[in-house]
């Protein structure tokens, strides 16, 4: 169904940037949320939509469905010939208005709560929120982008209402920068899930019985991604109540449906043409974005990824403790569909010299993770300990297979690098018995000695408050910037730096950075710690 202006919007609107992956980037973490759901290693997200009918043990409630609706409400707001709108999580702003009655919204913002980061926006979690939705139910691929920019207030009024005339909702999805066409497939994609909420629509619906357990479904396989909405609609024999409700004032899928003599309709009929279909059109609707916002390429699923989960000193200062993982992706045709012979870590330190060391399978649960559409990733484990004397320069990674061996040295950069010149604290810990629902944190890094005599200023934290908003489920991401102050602990090579944070208790559980700068303006940073839990 694409057309040369389908295409020529969708690169307007999504502004996009072109990159190539070398790790460590800032959406790494967004990676391992999109496509690890349950094994070995996990991220939880996907679990509030498995399976499709999941409603968080809610009487009538699918949050498959609400965060596909909540994507469509944020979208839909924006003006393609200003470029203001679109997907900017202003929803979180707008629960209150009437074009957004019901739960739906709160609950999927409730839903996102825990994963917002300075890494991963609202907005951004709302465009994951419909790509795992979608991949839970059965259906398509949706390729994701990321750099979304949240909104700090409300938009404008703007989301097609049942009440609407067809001219009215037309000119809404017209002004969005949508044809009639994909009005017409969007409307359809999102109504095979879910249904009308009576306690919300009891004009919808009928005031005989509105309850929360009456919730009249869009069609008879609603926890499935297919076309049923479509071929009921046809055979003008159906449940959707935005069709065959006794209201005609509110059936406006009957009136949206037939905009163009059901022409799309029957091409939606076919079950390859309306998963396709639906891809394209839910993909072109979370880039919708404002113009200002340029967002990546495609989330691609990395086919070796490591993970550095520790890298700190040891009591006595001596030792650099390394806990390292290699994720390879498995899944048959994409990956390594065969268990290589070997997974070999070769470190690099300061000095020069390399050193090998196998990493091995790992066995909790078998050692694999899983996510949507099959796929499959294998780990493997390095624990070891290396000389803080010589220094801990960078790692390669060896793969040997029945094919050979592949080295792959971080995209052509040289390797993966440890970063020695900071190092978080173990010493770093969490106050809770601050007062006015606030807690501390001290924290603690450790600066190479050799880099200190070359700091144009103090170390530094550059700490996520997650403020809470009033009026908003959400937190307010707030970045601040605390100066560290050198402590009398060092060992041999390190010296020790320590800043004291006090945070909203509701939001302790964030993300921080430590950096120092440099005269010639450099800046060495470990990045994305997440706050301690042990107690001072």
């Amino acid at each position: 169904m694409s057309s040369l202006r389908s295409l020529a919007l969708l690169l307007a609107v999504a502004n996009v940037a072109k990159a190539e992956y070398v790790w460590p980037t800032k959406y790494d973490h967004f990676e391992d949320m999109l496509v690890m759901h349950s094994g070995y290693r996990r991220f939880g997200f996907g679990d509030l939509v498995v399976p499709c009918g999941f409603g968080s043990n809610t009487v009538g409630r699918q949050t498959a469905a609400e965060w596909v609706r909540t994507a469509f409400h944020d979208m839909a707001t924006f003006d393609h010939t200003t470029g203001k709108g679109g997907l900017d999580a202003s929803i979180m702003y707008e629960t209150e208005s009437g074009e957004n009655a019901g739960t739906a919204f709160n609950n999927t913002l409730s839903d996102i709560w825990e994963f917002v980061s300075p890494r991963t926006s609202v907005s951004d979690m709302i465009a994951l929120a419909l790509v795992a939705s979608v991949a839970s139910c059965g259906g398509p691929e949706v390729p994701l982008r990321l750099g979304r920019i949240d909104a700090t207030e409300a938009g404008p009024l703007g989301v097609p209402e049942p009440q609407d005339s067809l001219e009215t909702i037309q000119a809404d999805f017209d002004r969005m920068g949508l044809t009639t066409e994909e009005m017409i497939a969007l409307v359809a994609c999102g109504h095979t899930l879910g249904g009308v909420h009576s306690e919300d629509f009891p004009d919808i619906t009928g005031p005989e019985d509105v309850s929360p357990s009456n919730v009249p479904k869009f069609d008879n396989t609603h926890t499935e991604f297919d076309p049923a909405v479509v071929d009921e609609y046809l055979n003008n024999k159906g449940i959707n109540p935005l069709v065959f409700g006794k209201n005609e004032t509110t059936n406006s899928d009957k009136r949206v449906f037939a905009a163009d003599g059901n022409v799309t309709m029957h091409k939606l009929a076919d079950a390859a043409t309306f998963k396709s279909t639906c891809a394209e059109v839910f993909e072109k609707m979370i880039n919708v974005v404002p113009s200002t916002v340029t967002l990546s390429e495609p989330i691609q699923l990395i086919k070796v990824k490591p993970y550095l989960d520790t890298f700190q000193l040891n009591s006595d200062g001596s030792k650099f403790e390394v806990e390292l993982h290699v994720r390879l992706r498995s899944t048959k045709g994409k990956g390594y569909e065969s268990p290589p012979n070997s997974v070999t870590i070769d470190v690099l330190d300061r000095k020069g010299n390399r050193t090998s060391l196998q990493a091995a399978h790992a066995t909790l649960k078998g050692g694999q993770s899983y996510g949507f559409f099959s796929e499959t990733f294998d780990w493997y484990l390095l624990t070891t300990e290396l000389g803080v004397a010589a220094g801990a320069e960078s790692f390669k990674i060896h793969i040997s297979t029945s094919e050979g061996e592949e080295v792959l040295d971080n995209g052509g950069t040289g390797g993966y690098p440890f970063n020695d010149g900071v190092i978080s604290g173990t010493q770093s810990c969490l106050d809770t018995t601050g007062t006015q629902g606030n807690v501390t944190f001290d924290l603690y890094s450790a600066v190479r000695s050799d880099l200190v005599q070359d700091l144009d200023s103090v170390p530094w934290i550059s700490f996520a408050h997650r403020m809470p908003q009033q009026g908003a489920v959400t937190p307010r991401i707030v970045v601040e910037k605390i100066l560290m102050v050198e402590v009398s602990t060092s060992v041999d090579g390190y010296k020790f730096f320590k800043g004291m944070v006090t945070t909203p208790s509701s939001g302790w559980s964030t993300r921080y950075d430590l950096g120092i700068t440099l005269k010639n303006g450099k800046e060495v940073t470990r990045e994305f710690i997440r706050t301690p839990s042990t107690s001072c």
